[in-house]
């Protein structure tokens, strides 16, 4: 399971708002699609990052 732990909160509080999230790292527990699927609705979800920032996962 995804967790950010507080991190979009933290980064989209910042001034002036920050225009993209580069994401790299270990984001999955196993690697299953359906975890991918998870972080990929996490940061696409426009309640939590607005349509201004861009989102990048690498």
């Amino acid at each position: 399971m995804f967790r950010d732990d507080g991190f979009l909160e933290v980064a989209l509080s910042k001034t002036p708002l920050v225009d993209a999230i580069f994401v790299a790292g270990d984001l999955t527990n196993s690697g299953k699609a359906n975890e991918y699927d998870m972080v990929a609705a996490t940061f696409n979800d426009k309640k939590l990052v607005p349509e201004t920032v861009a989102f990048f996962p690498c």
